[in-house]
């Protein structure tokens, strides 16, 4: 069975999250992959641990939070998933400024007239 995936997120995540302070949160090499499990590659990062960091280590959130502030005006948040690191992150940078915006609705498929 095929699956269609959300790519988008987690790349954002890597390159505007992660990668850019990922020293303050003790990863020396490059992080190349985003995991969703538990991992000791060197490269990999576990998503799971975004939303402790986002409380535990304030510093390295308001770096993250104040760099995207800066990079973008706008975000659609419709791609970012619903949970809470995801949450946390829009609705800090939502605070910070950043307007949130929306280029696709669902409201194309609310005709039940077929």
């Amino acid at each position: 069975m095929k699956r269609l995936l959300n790519t988008q997120y987690t790349q954002f995540i890597i390159d505007h999250v992660v990668r850019p302070y990922q020293g303050m949160l003790g990863y020396e090499k490059r992080i190349e992959r985003l995991m969703f499990v538990r991992t000791d590659e060197p490269t990999s990062f576990n998503y799971a641990d975004l939303i402790i960091f986002s409380y535990t280590k304030r510093e390295w959130f308001d770096n993250v939070i104040d760099r995207l502030s800066k990079c973008y005006e706008a975000i659609d948040f419709s791609f970012f998933p619903d949970e809470p690191f995801a949450q946390e992150l829009m609705k800090s940078l939502i605070k910070s400024g950043v307007k949130p915006i929306t280029y696709y609705s669902d409201l194309i498929y609310a005709n039940t007239d077929y």
